[in-house]
Protein backbone atom coordinates (compact mmCIF):
# COMPACT_ATOMS: atom_id res chain seq x y z
CA UNK A 1 0.00 0.00 0.00
CA UNK A 2 1.35 3.06 -0.70
CA UNK A 3 0.82 6.45 0.72
CA UNK A 4 1.23 9.80 -0.61
CA UNK A 5 0.62 13.27 0.68
CA UNK A 6 0.42 15.42 -2.74
CA UNK A 7 -1.75 18.29 -1.42
CA UNK A 8 -4.81 20.29 -1.87
CA UNK A 9 -3.45 21.87 -5.23
CA UNK A 10 -2.06 18.58 -6.73
CA UNK A 11 -6.01 16.99 -6.23
CA UNK A 12 -7.83 20.15 -7.55
CA UNK A 13 -5.84 20.22 -10.58
CA UNK A 14 -6.58 16.61 -11.00
CA UNK A 15 -10.56 17.20 -10.26
CA UNK A 16 -10.39 20.20 -12.96
CA UNK A 17 -8.54 17.96 -15.57
CA UNK A 18 -11.25 15.38 -15.60
CA UNK A 19 -14.06 17.76 -15.38
CA UNK A 20 -12.63 19.24 -18.26
CA UNK A 21 -12.42 15.94 -20.50
CA UNK A 22 -15.80 15.16 -19.28
CA UNK A 23 -17.63 18.28 -20.34
CA UNK A 24 -15.86 18.06 -23.95
CA UNK A 25 -16.76 14.61 -24.78
CA UNK A 26 -20.46 16.02 -23.43
CA UNK A 27 -19.93 18.44 -25.68
CA UNK A 28 -19.62 16.20 -28.56
CA UNK A 29 -22.13 14.09 -27.54
CA UNK A 30 -24.80 17.07 -27.80
CA UNK A 31 -23.00 17.70 -30.71
CA UNK A 32 -23.99 14.72 -32.48
CA UNK A 33 -27.42 14.26 -30.93
CA UNK A 34 -28.45 17.78 -32.65
CA UNK A 35 -26.45 16.32 -36.21
CA UNK A 36 -29.03 13.25 -35.71
CA UNK A 37 -32.24 15.12 -34.79
CA UNK A 38 -31.53 18.40 -37.37
CA UNK A 39 -29.72 15.97 -40.19
CA UNK A 40 -27.46 18.99 -40.34
CA UNK A 41 -24.02 20.31 -39.28
CA UNK A 42 -24.37 23.36 -39.83
CA UNK A 43 -27.30 23.92 -38.08
CA UNK A 44 -26.07 21.97 -34.81
CA UNK A 45 -23.43 24.39 -35.19
CA UNK A 46 -25.32 26.85 -34.81
CA UNK A 47 -27.30 26.13 -32.07
CA UNK A 48 -24.11 25.34 -29.77
CA UNK A 49 -22.91 28.41 -30.81
CA UNK A 50 -25.76 30.32 -29.80
CA UNK A 51 -26.23 28.55 -26.68
CA UNK A 52 -22.48 29.65 -25.70
CA UNK A 53 -22.55 33.10 -26.79
CA UNK A 54 -25.79 33.63 -24.91
CA UNK A 55 -24.34 31.82 -21.24
CA UNK A 56 -21.72 34.42 -22.20
CA UNK A 57 -23.94 37.50 -22.42
CA UNK A 58 -25.72 36.24 -19.17
CA UNK A 59 -21.94 36.28 -17.41
CA UNK A 60 -21.36 39.59 -18.34
CA UNK A 61 -24.79 41.24 -18.03
CA UNK A 62 -23.91 39.73 -14.45
CA UNK A 63 -20.58 41.70 -13.62
CA UNK A 64 -21.80 44.83 -15.59
CA UNK A 65 -25.43 44.85 -13.14
CA UNK A 66 -23.01 43.99 -10.00
CA UNK A 67 -20.61 47.21 -11.02
CA UNK A 68 -24.15 49.39 -11.79
CA UNK A 69 -25.40 48.47 -7.89
CA UNK A 70 -22.05 49.09 -6.21
CA UNK A 71 -21.50 52.64 -7.94
CA UNK A 72 -25.00 53.70 -8.07
CA UNK A 73 -26.81 52.85 -5.30
CA UNK A 74 -24.49 54.59 -2.56
CA UNK A 75 -25.00 57.98 -5.10
CA UNK A 76 -28.92 57.35 -5.31
CA UNK A 77 -28.70 56.90 -1.05
CA UNK A 78 -27.09 60.16 -1.18
CA UNK A 79 -29.21 61.93 -3.19
CA UNK A 80 -32.33 60.67 -1.23
CA UNK A 81 -31.01 61.92 1.88
CA UNK A 82 -30.26 64.76 0.31
CA UNK A 83 -33.89 65.86 -0.44
CA UNK A 84 -35.49 64.18 2.64
CA UNK A 85 -33.15 64.01 5.14
CA UNK A 86 -34.22 62.37 8.23
CA UNK A 87 -35.51 63.84 11.62
CA UNK A 88 -33.70 63.33 13.96
CA UNK A 89 -35.37 63.75 17.65
CA UNK A 90 -34.60 66.52 20.10
CA UNK A 91 -33.26 65.69 23.48
CA UNK A 92 -35.49 67.04 26.42
CA UNK A 93 -33.28 67.82 28.82
CA UNK A 94 -35.23 67.81 32.76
Amino acid sequence: MLLRWDGEMKVSLDTFRDLGGAFISALVLMFLLMVMYYKSFALSGIVLVGSFLSIIGVIFGSIASTLVSLFYIPILMAKTEAICPKKRKKNKKK
